[in-house]
């Protein structure tokens, strides 16, 4: 597996009348790929395989975001206690704070390690 092949995929390609052309991220399934690369990398350092991340992420946390999300918003609405909406406000928006502190690691960290696995294979 190569990791950087995303990275490859977005850098000179030949176009079809073989002038160099820059691709960019959302052309040609980039960004799928990017996303494949990442949960690949996690596969490969955690032991765990791809189809389990796979599962982990879309059958088990996805689900529970958003049911969670709905709960929150149903009760929200539909409630007179100030004291409950007040604690779904904070605990929305520290939900919100905590995914993208999470979404900062688990993606950022498998990038930083390509990124300089490229750096350092050039």
């Amino acid at each position: 597996m190569c990791v950087s092949s995303w990275y490859d995929d977005m850098h000179n390609q030949p176009s079809q009348n073989g002038q160099t052309t820059k691709r960019t991220i959302m052309t040609e399934n980039g960004l799928c790929n990017i996303c494949i690369e990442i949960m690949q990398w996690w596969a490969n350092n955690t032991g765990l395989g791809y189809g389990a991340i796979n599962v982990i992420l879309f059958i088990v946390i996805a689900p529970i975001m958003i049911l969670t999300a709905n709960i929150l918003a149903i009760t929200a609405t539909n409630t007179n206690d100030q004291k409950l909406k007040n604690f779904i406000f904070y605990f929305s928006w520290a939900s919100i704070v905590l995914f993208i502190i999470g979404t900062v690691i688990l993606v950022g960290l498998p990038a930083l390690d390509i990124m300089m696995d490229l750096h350092h294979d050039s």
